[in-house]
């Protein structure tokens, strides 16, 4: 066993070295944390929006990262017709095709900050049933829906996501 005093001593023998080992541990274990954390506000994002009883698709090797999924379209027709026990809605199966997309958005105030954006058609109300609409209708292509807390989360003022805003 090697006494201590000698690894004391050879830490400042060469002060340079310790103090870029020092450094360079200290950043991986600070980008380390920062993914995890990013992870974890994900899975807390899509844990509180969604269902337990629904089924997010992803592609192959991105089990991991919704984002980083790539599932090419027209997946959800053949889900539908060969996954059995999907409920139904107005006759048609409750599948809905989505893009998930952890991204800036700036306002018009120029203020720039992270959202969680997904992208969906009308199905997405058929799935997400906990989704209500409580002013204006489901939005066109160009047009975005805001969650009411949306304003808390992004840093901005509510009136700046009214209905009518950029």
């Amino acid at each position: 066993m090697i006494p201590l005093i000698y690894i004391i001593r050879n830490l400042f023998r060469r002060l340079d070295q310790s103090l870029q080992l020092t450094v360079g541990n200290a950043i991986v274990i600070l980008l380390i944390m920062t993914a995890s954390a990013m992870n974890q506000n994900r899975e807390q994002t899509l844990r509180n929006t969604g269902d337990p009883n629904n089924v997010i698709i992803v592609g192959a090797g991105s089990e991991e990262s919704v984002e980083r999924s790539e599932v090419n379209s027209g997946i959800d027709e053949i889900i539908s017709s060969s996954v059995s026990g999907i409920r139904h809605t107005l006759g048609k199966p409750t599948v809905s095709p989505e893009i998930h997309f952890n991204g800036l958005i700036v306002l018009e105030n120029g203020t720039t900050n992270q959202a969680l954006i997904r992208g969906v058609q009308h199905q997405a109300t058929w799935v997400h049933q906990k989704v209500r609409l409580l002013e204006g209708n489901f939005p066109n292509p160009g047009e975005v829906m805001v969650g009411r807390l949306a304003h808390l989360k992004i840093g901005c003022d509510e009136k700046e996501l009214k209905i009518g805003n950029h």
